[in-house]
């Protein structure tokens, strides 16, 4: 299946999930077509359906699986999906239609669902496999679970279950039908402390599981967090910057509002310089002040030309040089004596120009404070507008935020650690009660035959419980056995083991790594050994399940396991000598492959898988929300 990124590759693996394990990864509202959502009227509706077709022990498996949305006034709307099953049987009987649940056990049963990201792996999945298993965190609970059940465990497993509940029912009948009190005390307290034991079995799954998710949180946010440290940097320079901005801010307003009082108060001064300097330079050149007489006003001078004498004495007549001179002096001398004015203006002078020069000094000085505010301002907010640019083309992620939900995931994974240390410890000390109480019930005198009948019915069942403890691991060790030495048999195909490797399991099938003098070793340090190791580990799985189901194979045909493995670029970290090793051994492994490649990968694959490959298609992207499958000839 080749396809560049972004077209759809991880949507086809998803589609698988969601019909075979009920959960696509997508919230409802993503699992629907954008464009179908934008061209539905409010009130239509539209269906989202998926169907998957799988040959299975001779007959053929349909599911279907539908879902339906519809558009309201407020927001999208979906209804439950619904699951339906058809199998044509291998006579070409076609048996009634199986739905929702009927149809979902036979899923289970097909399909592992614990192992399900094992089989269909998407993305960067196939390397987070590999460094799970090289990290030893493939064996919580569930995935351990899932192998022994892979393995044919299982039903050895239910058995000791029920004869465990065996057990429980026979103290309980012996505990009713005693007279002896210190006895029926002694069954009590053993059937409470089997009650605690067996919440405290179901508990610590929980917490490991628990525990296992957290860690992978933690891990994964801790990457992203070195990752992006550089952001990080960026994001204490923005809040840095945004600071120095708001501070800037009330400055340069603080500043706009001094100059704008200052101008209000005393800017007429400065704006009067000019015009003070050029009436004080014309009244100098008229000679105004030598020709007027101070405190003599143009009233005193009319009241002598109509008497005809002057102040002195002297007469004089109109027409005559006293009477001209003084009509001459009457044009200097106004109602208010220009001189008292003209001395009273001088004098003013030097304060207005005072207040004028302190005015625009300081006028200067905060004009040259609010140019540099804001000239700072400008270069923090163009710096600023970079930074956030840098950001947002590393996918805007908050680092601080990031770095909180860390910290938590911490504080998450010490709580469940607390938790379950002292779970253990507390089934540790009940396990050495329980072992106390039943020395004490096995020596107890006990006189009625019917509670000695039910005494040895239950030491039966109890022996028969040990005897199949006792077969079952002895079996799985077997089995682990043959697991760890196909583990190694196809890590040494895939991967040049010049350092002589060795890999084995521990009881909770995490996997133990160890060089060649036998020092353990805690990973590996390359992105495609990890990738062998995934492609190992499924691969060994896979082919003791068909030993399992077939006994022992009987020919190269039937070393093929049943179960298809799905993979999306699952060579893109390797070399030239590993991509061979891929292409010769991944075949021997499983009857079907769909893998997903770019085009450079599937040029290589058609070259090396020459004869092997059954069918090819592209996905071609028609738009953003739109591609589509072709078979290529």
């Amino acid at each position: 299946m080749e396809a560049e990124s972004g077209f759809g590759k991880s949507t086809l693996i998803r589609a698988f999930k969601w019909v075979l394990v009920d959960d696509s990864g997508y919230n409802d509202s993503e699992i629907i077509n954008h464009d179908v959502v934008e061209q539905l009227a409010v009130g239509e509706s539209a269906s989202v359906s998926v169907e998957v077709s799988l040959d299975y022990r001779n007959s053929t498996y349909v599911f279907r699986k539908t879902q339906k949305f519809n558009k309201t006034n407020s927001r999208l709307m979906s209804d439950k999906a619904f699951l339906t099953l058809r199998i044509k049987d291998e006579d070409g009987t076609t048996q009634p239609e199986k739905t929702d649940n009927d149809a979902r056990k036979f899923a289970r049963e097909i399909i592992p669902q614990d192992l399900f990201d094992y089989f269909f792996l998407e993305g960067e999945s196939l390397n987070k496999v590999g460094k799970q298993i090289a990290k030893s965190k493939g064996g919580n609970n569930s995935f351990s679970k899932a192998v022994k059940g892979l393995l044919g465990f299982t039903f050895l497993y239910n058995a000791q279950k029920h004869l465990n509940q065996i057990h429980g029912d026979y103290q309980e009948e012996i505990k009713k039908n005693s007279d002896d009190d210190n006895y029926k005390t002694l069954i009590s307290r053993n059937q409470e402390i089997d009650k605690q034991l067996s919440d405290i079995d179901e508990r610590i799954p929980q917490l490991e599981e628990e525990k296992d998710k957290f860690d992978d949180l933690f891990e994964s946010t801790e990457q992203k967090v070195s990752l992006y440290k550089d952001v990080e940097e960026k994001q204490i320079q923005v809040t840095s910057i945004e600071a120095d901005l708001r501070s800037l801010t009330k400055d340069i307003n603080d500043l706009k509002k001094n100059i704008f009082e200052g101008f209000s108060k005393d800017g007429l001064f400065y704006f009067s310089l000019p015009l003070i300097s050029k009436a004080n330079e014309i009244l100098k050149n008229s000679h105004s002040i030598e020709k007027s007489i101070p405190g003599l006003d143009a009233k005193a001078i009319n009241a002598i030309l109509e008497k005809g004498e002057c102040i002195c004495g002297h007469k004089f007549q109109n027409g005559d040089d006293a009477y001209n001179h003084l009509k001459e002096l009457l044009k200097f001398i106004p109602p208010t004596s220009v001189g008292t004015d003209i001395v009273e203006f001088q004098g003013q002078i030097k304060h207005y120009t005072d207040l004028a020069e302190r005015f625009k000094s300081e006028f200067d000085s905060s004009r040259r404070k609010l140019h540099d505010k804001l000239d700072t301002y400008n270069e923090k907010n163009d710096k600023l507008q970079k930074l956030n640019e840098e950001i947002r083309a590393s996918g805007n992620l908050d680092v601080k935020k990031l770095k909180d939900t860390s910290r938590e995931y911490q504080d998450k994974i010490y709580e469940i650690g607390v938790e379950l240390r002292s779970e253990k410890v507390k089934k540790d000390e009940l396990l050495a009660e329980k072992k106390s109480l039943e020395v004490k019930i096995k020596n107890s005198s006990i006189n009625n035959a019917k509670v000695q009948k039910l005494i040895n019915y239950d030491k039966f069942a109890v022996r028969l419980k040990e005897s199949l403890e006792e077969f079952c691991d002895q079996r799985e060790q077997d089995k682990k056995s043959q697991l760890e030495q196909a583990l190694n048999e196809i890590f040494n195909k895939f991967y040049d083991n010049k350092n002589g490797v060795k890999l084995s399991l521990d009881p909770d099938y995490c996997l133990i790594i160890k060089d060649q003098a036998g020092n353990t070793k805690e990973t590996f340090a390359s992105g495609g050994q990890e990738v062998v190791l995934a492609l190992a580990f499924i691969g060994a799985v896979v082919k003791l399940n068909g030993e399992n189901s077939k006994g022992t194979y009987q020919s190269e045909a039937d070393n093929k396991e049943v179960y298809p493995l799905v993979m999306d670029a699952p060579v893109s970290n390797f070399g030239e000598k590993q991509y061979v090793s891929f292409c010769e051994n991944m075949p021997s492994l499983t009857n079907q492959m769909i893998i997903f490649v770019n085009d450079i990968g599937a040029s290589k694959l058609r070259e090396k898988l020459t004869g092997l490959i059954g069918q090819s298609y592209e996905i071609k992207q028609l738009s953003t929300w739109q591609s589509r499958i072709t078979k290529e000839a």
